[in-house]
C-alpha cells in the first residue's frame, strides 16, 4: 500500500506522515524533497536539471 500525502508548504505533511508511520507497523516515510536535494547534490550543474 502507498499513502501519498500532498499539500501546500507548512500544512503538516511531515508531521502527519510521522504519525501514520507510528500507526502502521513496518511502514516507511519517503520525503520527496529530501530525495530531490540528494539528486541535486550528486548531479550538480547537470544540463537536464537547468531547464
Amino acid at each position: 500500500m502507498i499513502v501519498w500525502l500532498n499539500g501546500t508548504h507548512g500544512v503538516g505533511k511531515t508531521a502527519t506522515s510521522s504519525l501514520v508511520q507510528q500507526l502502521v507497523p513496518g511502514s516507511r516515510v519517503f520525503d520527496a524533497e529530501k530525495v530531490g536535494e540528494t539528486l541535486m547534490d550528486i548531479t550538480p550543474g547537470h544540463p537536464a536539471l537547468r531547464a
